[in-house]
């Protein structure tokens, strides 16, 4: 019997072993299962949804389709599904076959090789067109009746944005001499309706009201072909209203498209392409003149005189140039010139007016370069003229829903102002706004853009909404009635900030109820609450708790989304411990669950915990510390300590575990034994950008030296980025850190001040540095000691950290020279230092192979430090040039001392004493 329970407690007590959770390990980046792209039927009943079997996506990617209820459920071999209107079919195409999926059902219809499909609505009546390879044939399918057209030698159809009108295009024949033609079909009957017949149709528009059809076709002219525009008007017919030689249409300038119709319907809006002039020979030497009278730098004008190479393949050349066609007088008026920078054509305004503005410099210089400063015009699209107007239309807000203010700001304020458009005269109609108009947490060391943002308009154009960032108001469009607060200030007073959840497409209803996003800045929990706008105060709390749903300041991603025939919603969840899955709900407070896919369950995964300190001022600092599932507060373990700028935002979001393409994965991290701290730093002083790092980085480390879970010895620190530049800084300031990564940031501020940014840009870094997130807030001659104090090259000599550094030659925000700069520095005083270079990579990793390698070094590197694991070859001995691509260097260094002892990475090279 002794032995019998001596046996049995043998066995309870090894229950904890067996029950123990793997690890992650690199093969879980491959097979993570995920859900994504969730949609939900308009009758409400039924779902679909992606399931992912791989982060990196995979070949057996599938859609779900399944019953809410739960009764029901489907799979699809393909990622596209659509739902049809009537909630009685999905719709797939797997490879070449079209799969008609009944919902609720067992019957699944196929259609065999077909190109391509598109569902529309006419009417009441749904249709499915289908494109087949074989004779370029076309079926048109009756959903609801099932009755099927057949057509052939179709080259293109086109759906009418209001799906009244179904335009086909048929292939020219010998039979009528090659031509086109351009059809209008009806759906229901298959009556053919002949529009046109010719060449090159194409660029099909349509009206408001769907009366007119415009179009572009080639003719024969001479030896060549010349570009024709043509309207089509129901009852009436087909006519030619513009060419190359229409009136108004210059010399040098051609056709090139139709964009679309006012909204009146008698005018067109077009775009000229002027002939490329032939390009000059260079016959000359080959040098670039750099003057301090360009208006932009000549690495910028080089960048834009060389074309993208696929912009080319797809046509691209000179400028378009935009021009409005008179269809009643077929004249031509271009309204855009050669050196106009961006044209503005505020809808329901294009009668009158479009908002062209022209600037020769970079605009991120317009605080002291005055080439810079946009000039902005008013042209009429009625006679063509050109009136230069006094405010900065270039963040114009458009006009109101019923089309009698126009709304936009001054370019020097946070205030938003009702516009008349042929004076540019404003009138001020958030000047008594009592509350913060700038956003007060934004901390670079430029002017503090406007926490103000237009959310929509009530009926009638009577009240503008607007956000403050925290609370909504309702404003008078014509600043004769005080603001009102929507939301009693509850949102600011409760550091809750609230925002829409769903896409503006229309003016809101007096009395409507608004579902908003509520985000809590202190607890960073997020939910629901509803607005009703003919109730102004506190808005009905629906559901708040530690979770992501949506959060349009945070993750404005997958947003709520309702049937639209039924008042159910499908949304998306998330949280530390609980990854990506969707629900149901109707009134969001109960929330049913779609999917349950919790893979996180089957590994040693991770919790989430707000941990704070206080500077000497007594400011909060605050952090998130993540710990693994399995934590036991007696052991010790090491740490790294990850940063940007603000992180506490991600105090619940779920991090899916995935290779590292330039920050640690937290993940990987914790479930490998370590804990992950995060904390916020913020930047008070200008210029004082590292000064603020290191008080929050080490204040980090003091509150983490406190705990006795820590291994005081053994923490670390890692930035990518404007990380990668704190990084660099914090360890020429202290000695606390075992050891640290700084991925892709800049070194040194002196040489950082004006290098030039890569391919795509060309321009130069000085308005960063000087106002962006940079945050000096002078240049280099102003305050050279700020620059001489954040370059982590000056005091390469009091390093004692062991350094990782990953910096490539692709890079086009941080030059690899920047980097090397630190590397070469440190190499040069023997001070233990590593630079990963990626070929082909520029500011973050991209692709499985090159991130699993990345983080494969830099786990090797932090395990050796912080848990004293044998370093690996490539840091004892390096790779040779020669065998780059060939030795990863990956296993354990062989190498031994004159003792016969593992060579210990660090030691340097000689240097001599003194020169």
């Amino acid at each position: 019997m002794k032995r019998l329970y001596f046996t049995a407690l043998l066995g309870l007590l090894g229950l904890p072993c067996f029950a123990q959770k793997p690890v992650l390990d690199k093969s879980t980046f491959k097979n993570w299962t995920m859900t994504r792209s969730g949609a939900i039927s308009n009758n409400g009943r039924y779902v679909k949804y992606v399931l992912s079997s791989s982060i990196y996506g995979a070949p057996t990617d599938k859609t779900i389709i399944q019953q809410v209820n739960g009764s029901w459920k489907s799979e699809i071999p393909s990622i596209q599904v659509t739902l049809t209107a009537d909630s009685r079919l999905a719709i797939s195409q797997v490879r070449d076959s079209l799969w008609l999926v009944q919902l609720g059902g067992s019957s699944i219809a196929y259609i065999p090789k077909v190109i391509t499909y598109k569902l529309f609505s006419s009417g009441k009546q749904e249709y499915l067109m289908a494109r087949k390879a074989a004779d370029n044939e076309m079926l048109l399918r009756n959903l609801a009746t099932g009755k099927q057209q057949s057509f052939t030698g179709v080259v293109d159809i086109v759906v009418s944005p209001n799906s009244t009108k179904l335009v086909v295009r048929f292939a020219g024949t010998k039979e009528n001499g090659g031509l086109e033609q351009l059809v209008l079909l009806d759906p229901k009957t298959g009556k053919k309706t002949e529009v046109f017949k010719g060449i090159g149709l194409s660029n099909i528009v349509f009206d408001k009201i769907e009366n007119k059809m415009a179009f572009s076709g080639m003719e024969k002219v001479g030896n060549g072909l010349e570009r024709g525009f043509y309207c089509y008007t129901s009852g009436i017919g087909t006519v030619k209203v513009a060419d190359s030689h229409s009136p108004g249409v210059e010399a040098g300038m051609n056709l090139e498209r139709i964009t679309f119709f006012n909204k009146g319907g008698n005018k067109l809006f077009i775009k000229l392409k002027p002939t490329p002039a032939p390009a000059a020979a260079a016959t000359g030497v080959k040098v670039d003149v750099w003057s301090y009278l360009d208006a932009k730098v000549q690495s910028m004008q080089l960048e834009e005189s060389t074309p993208d190479p696929f912009m080319l393949a797809m046509g691209a050349g000179s400028k378009e140039l935009t021009a409005v066609l008179n269809l009643n007088t077929k004249r031509v008026l271009r309204l855009e010139n050669e050196d106009d920078q961006t044209m503005f054509m505020p809808e329901g305004l294009e009668d009158e007016y479009v908002f062209p503005y022209t600037r020769s410099g970079y605009f991120d210089e317009a605080y002291w370069n005055k080439t810079s400063v946009p000039v902005q015009y008013a042209v009429s699209t009625t006679t063509g003229e050109r009136k230069q107007i006094d405010f900065s239309i270039y963040i114009f807000s458009g006009i109101s829903a019923g089309g009698k203010y126009t709304i936009g700001t001054d370019g020097k304020s946070p205030d938003i102002f009702s516009i008349n458009p042929a004076t540019g005269k404003g009138t001020n109609l958030t000047a008594s706004l009592p509350v913060p108009k700038l956003n007060e947490e934004d901390d670079c060391a430029g002017p503090k853009p406007s926490a103000i943002s237009i959310v929509g308009w009530t009926e009638n154009d009577e009240a503008l909404i607007i956000s403050d960032g925290y609370d909504f108001w309702k404003i008078d469009p014509q600043a004769k009635k005080t603001p009102v607060s929507l939301t009693n200030g509850y949102g600011r007073r409760n550091r809750i900030q609230l925002g829409l959840t769903q896409r503006v497409t229309g003016p809101f209803k007096n009395n409507e109820a608004i579902l908003l996003s509520g985000y809590n800045k202190l607890t960073h929990d997020n939910g629901f609450y509803n607005l009703h706008l003919d109730k102004p105060g506190e808005p009905e709390l629906l559901t708040m708790g530690p979770y992501m749903y949506y959060m349009p300041y945070i993750n404005p991603n997958d947003p709520p989304v309702k049937a639209k025939d039924a008042n159910v919603w499908l949304l998306r969840r998330e949280s530390t411990t609980e990854s990506m899955n969707f629900f149901t709900t109707t009134d969001f407070k109960t929330f049913t669950p779609v999917t349950e896919v919790h893979p996180e369950k089957n590994y040693n995964w991770l919790t989430s915990e707000l941990k704070s300190w206080k500077d000497v001022d007594g400011t909060n600092m605050p952090g998130v510390l993540y710990k693994p599932e399995n934590f036991d507060p007696a052991k010790k373990y090491p740490v790294i300590i990850q940063y940007y700028q603000i992180l506490t935002d991600h105090l619940h979001k779920f991090y899916l575990p995935e290779a590292s393409t330039d920050n640690i994965n937290i993940p990987w991290y914790v479930s490998q034994g370590y804990l992950v701290y995060t904390p916020d730093i913020r930047y008070p002083i200008p210029g004082r950008s590292g000064e603020s790092a290191l008080k929050s980085i080490t204040g980090a480390r003091e509150l983490l030296s406190k705990q006795p879970y820590v291994d005081t010895t053994k923490i670390g620190i890692q930035g990518h980025s404007w990380g990668s530049m704190q990084t660099n800084y914090v360890i020429t300031h202290t000695n606390m850190f075992a050891a640290a990564v700084s991925a892709c940031g800049i070194a040194d501020m002196i040489s950082g001040y004006s290098y030039v940014h890569g391919k795509g840009s060309g321009a130069n870094n000085q308005a960063f540095a000087e106002r962006g997130q940079e945050r000096m807030g002078a240049t280099l001659w102003e305050h050279p000691e700020r620059y001489i104090e954040s370059s982590a090259v000056l005091r390469a000599d009091k390093i004692t950290t062991p350094l990782l550094m990953m910096n490539n030659r692709n890079d086009q925000v941080i030059p690899l020279s920047n980097g090397l700069e630190l590397f070469l520095s440190m190499r040069r005083l023997g001070k233990p230092c590593w630079l990963l270079q990626y070929d082909d990579q520029a500011h973050s990793l991209y692709g499985e192979a090159v991130s699993m390698d990345y983080t494969t070094r830099m786990n090797q590197f932090f395990d050796h430090y912080l848990k004293g694991a044998p370093a690996p070859k490539w840091m004892v001995e390096g790779i040779p040039a020669a065998k780059k691509g060939i030795d990863s260097g990956f296993e354990l260094s062989t190498e031994k001392d004159a003792n016969g002892k593992p060579i210990t990475p660090g030691v340097g090279l000689l240097r001599p004493e003194s020169l």
